[in-house]
């Protein structure tokens, strides 16, 4: 049985995600998509971090996107690496429609898959830039229903 040798600094396994955790609020917007509001994260700043962190696209990280069309959606398919290459991971999907609501072709379509699924990649890195955001989600999550138990029992007894 091979034995799994620990790093000698138990701190230097989150030494991606502590130079990544935290967003930049001026590179954030609240968006609606028709499920509630949520943060996302401008795209070109997570790059940016990626490349302070890792290097230049092809020498500390890179991605390959693959993309597969239907009649009216295109999915794309990104798998990544990021520090050593043959450690990638994925691949991390995302989907679009290919028509606008007016019939037009987007064809800005395969651009948005593509950038949708490298940011959800990006963020299983440690690349927290997804996490900050999400975490506050979490937690807020959290206390909503932990308020609303309270509220329930108070009410109901």
């Amino acid at each position: 049985m091979t034995k799994l040798n620990p790093l000698a600094d138990p701190k230097d396994n989150k030494r991606y995600w502590d130079q990544l955790k935290v967003t930049d609020p001026k590179f954030t917007k609240k968006v609606n998509k028709g499920f509630g509001d949520i943060t996302t994260i401008d795209p070109m700043w997570q790059i940016g971090k990626m490349t302070e962190v890792f290097g230049p696209i092809g020498e500390g990280w890179n991605w390959k996107a693959n993309y597969t069309f239907t009649d009216t959606l295109v999915f794309c398919e990104v798998t990544m690496w990021a520090g050593s290459h043959g450690r990638d991971f994925g691949p991390v999907c995302s989907v679009q429609k290919l028509f606008r609501k007016t019939g037009a072709l987007d064809d800005e379509a395969p651009k948005k898959a593509m950038t949708d699924a490298l940011t959800k990649a990006m963020s299983h890195v440690a690349v927290s830039f997804s996490a900050e955001p999400l975490m506050r989600l979490r937690l807020h999550i959290h206390t909503w229903k932990r308020t609303t138990a309270t509220s329930m029992r108070l009410h109901s007894g």
